[in-house]
């Protein structure tokens, strides 16, 4: 058979269900269109007030990775510190750390969230070209004092501006 035979029957089989569930529908009576269309409503409603939520969550884990980060810029919070609180965030959603674990394989997960923060460090020097080169050099001293000096923990050198 033909893949144009195939489409042909599947349109016939789809238009020939929808034919039964309309005919079964206009017997019911109006009351029932109504009742289904009110159903498919709330249904649809209570997918959305999720979504919201889930949203909603979503925003403020990065506003809280945000305020970190700012912390950790302004000398308020060590980026050890700055790690912690990035677990922590990341705990509350499991889907947070197998995107991680999935983006540095092989890692622990205390390197693929200092990754993380890094790499929202580095995003947020980006922004700030006339402190980035003291801040950079200020959060490299704390790592070398501390002697976390893996590839993980070190801030690549920005372009220059």
């Amino acid at each position: 058979m033909t893949a144009r035979w195939c489409w042909i029957i599947v349109c016939v089989c789809c238009a020939a269900s929808v034919s039964r569930s309309l005919v079964v529908l206009h017997r019911m009576g109006p009351w029932c269109i109504l009742a289904a269309k009110a159903e498919g409503t709330s249904e649809q409603r209570r997918r959305n007030e999720a979504l919201d939520a889930q949203w909603a969550v979503v925003r403020n884990r990065i506003q809280v990775r945000q305020t970190i980060v700012d912390e950790v810029l302004a000398g308020r919070m060590t980026v050890a510190e700055a790690v912690v609180r990035f677990q922590e965030l990341n705990r509350m959603s499991p889907h947070c750390m197998a995107l991680l674990r999935q983006a540095h394989p092989g890692e622990s997960d205390e390197q693929c969230v200092r990754r993380q923060v890094w790499r929202y460090l580095q995003s947020a020097l980006e922004e700030r070209p006339a402190e980035a080169r003291a801040i950079r050099q200020r959060l490299e001293a704390e790592q070398i004092d501390s002697e976390d000096v893996s590839s993980a923990s070190r801030l690549p050198e920005s372009p220059p501006h």
